[in-house]
């Protein structure tokens, strides 16, 4: 898994979110970043290069 973070870490990143009542709590925050900007390709793009990465991992 890329940018793998500690459990303690991700608590305390879900806790914070919770505090500020943010609607939506993402992270590790690159990763985020990453499929949010791929999920702007246009369908015949984004789901062949997803299924490509994802079958490299499983």
């Amino acid at each position: 898994m890329p940018f793998i973070i500690e459990a303690d870490d991700a608590a305390r990143r879900i806790r914070k979110g919770l505090a500020a009542q943010r609607f939506e709590i993402t992270f590790p925050r690159r990763l985020s970043y990453i499929l949010k900007l791929l999920q702007r390709l246009p369908y015949a793009v984004y789901f062949p290069l997803i299924k490509c990465v994802a079958g490299r991992h499983s």
